[in-house]
């Protein structure tokens, strides 16, 4: 094998080792973020941070899966996120109600709209 071809395969696999070690941080860094969002926006119980985290965390997972599977289907994609993003509604709903997740789901408009004028 050539220098160059040699040279060329260990970029490759650092690259490809780099990302792979970075979104598996990268997943629980957003999962966290989310989940101390959550937990500030909405005034939750402390108790109820590892089960926000948690479903965050699936969330962000599921949404990464979906994504790697999808990425040349954008219906597909799109489908995917409607499931996991019901899934995580109704996991949120058990964990603090109809009520807050309502809540929630407004602030996440008015952070979208917010966005638009920046």
């Amino acid at each position: 094998m050539k220098a160059g071809k040699k040279y060329l395969v260990i970029v490759v696999f650092v690259l490809f080792s780099t990302l792979t070690f970075s979104q598996a941080k990268t997943t629980e860094e957003m999962a966290k973020a989310m989940t101390n969002e959550m937990m500030k926006v909405l005034a939750l119980e402390t108790e109820k941070e590892a089960d926000v985290f948690a479903v965050h965390f699936e969330k962000v997972q599921k949404l990464q899966a979906a994504k790697a599977t999808t990425i040349n289907d954008s219906k597909a994609w799109q489908l995917a996120q409607q499931k996991v993003y019901k899934e995580a509604k109704i996991s949120f709903t058990a964990l603090f109600g109809s009520a807050k997740y309502k809540n929630w789901v407004l602030y996440q408009q008015e952070k979208k709209e917010a966005l638009k004028y920046d």
